[in-house]
């Protein structure tokens, strides 16, 4: 899509339109917007007329300038000789007004935007009497310090806050990452200031690696619950030993790529993953005892 402007008696209009829109198409539509009838237009693209047969794409510009053509100029001229003028006027008149009627009314069936989330309130940290005001997106913080406490001081700071370790974090003060040798005086926030506080790459895999921790908690449980069903038919003896064995081998499967999931996640807290792995070795051996009781059986 291409947006169009054009130059019309001094007014400017606007209109989108396919690459391969033909002029023609487009002067119909802009009729109603300009009140220049379609066929009296002239359009006017770095200086040469384009001609109506022409592709919007083939232009090579998006500003137009419209000009009423001799029978336009000769139409207008004539008041109401012949009726051609009078009679094409109220007919563009009312297809302006049908327009406009049909926007409005679109807009007043349209969803109302949802509205903005309130701003969060600012987190209050440290002691001190310079402020100097942190931002992350939307979550403010207000760190309180002195003029000759350093940026890694501010950062141990922000840590807890922010649940990155001062090495994740990047400072920036006036468009720049800040050294954290540096101290604030030196930064020239001496009676206060603002700082962008970013990211590295490493906390955000990190987040993820949480959460990827978090969805493996839930497949843990569940197959833990049908390992125990498993087990159950096999002491019911409910189905033949190689259905069973086949879906022992299943939950292998299964079992083994959650434990990839763990092992290979980025955690804030590396010691997390001991607990679930612990889960998953436990179920494990329980699957290896029943495929050697079923291979004993069968």
């Amino acid at each position: 899509m291409v947006e169009l402007t054009f130059a019309v008696a001094g007014k400017k209009f606007q209109l989108e339109a396919a690459d391969d829109e033909t002029i023609r198409l487009v002067k119909q539509r802009l009729e109603p917007l300009c009140a220049v009838p379609a066929g009296q237009q002239k359009w006017l693209v770095k200086g040469k007329e384009a001609p109506d047969e022409q592709t919007v794409g083939a232009l090579g510009a998006a500003k137009v300038m419209v000009l009423r053509n001799q029978a336009g100029h000769k139409a207008s001229g004539s008041g109401t000789k012949g009726g051609s003028f009078s009679s094409l006027m109220p007919l563009t008149a009312a297809a302006a007004v049908r327009a406009a009627s049909e926007a409005a009314a679109a807009a007043a069936l349209a969803p109302a935007a949802p509205p903005p989330p309130p701003p969060q309130e600012p987190t209050e940290l440290g002691q001190g009497s310079t402020l100097l005001l942190v931002s992350n997106g939307r979550q403010q913080y207000r760190v309180h310090c002195e003029a000759t406490d350093t940026i890694l001081s501010v950062k141990e700071l922000l840590a807890a806050a922010c649940s990155a370790a001062p090495r994740q974090q990047r400072l920036l003060a006036k468009g720049k990452e800040a050294d954290d040798a540096s101290t604030i005086a030196g930064l020239g926030f001496a009676a206060g200031g603002k700082l962008m506080l970013l990211f590295r790459a490493a906390r955000h895999l990190q987040v993820e690696g949480d959460a990827t921790l978090g969805a493996c908690a839930p497949v843990i449980a569940d197959l833990a619950k049908r390992i125990a069903t498993t087990e159950a038919r096999k002491k019911r003896r409910s189905d033949e030993p190689m259905v069973v064995l086949a879906a022992v081998g299943a939950l292998e499967e299964e079992l083994r790529a959650v434990r990839l999931d763990v092992q290979n996640a980025k955690l804030s807290d590396p010691g997390a993953r001991e607990a679930p792995l612990g889960e998953i070795e436990a179920l494990a051996r329980r699957l290896e005892l029943l495929r050697e009781q079923l291979k004993g059986s069968s």
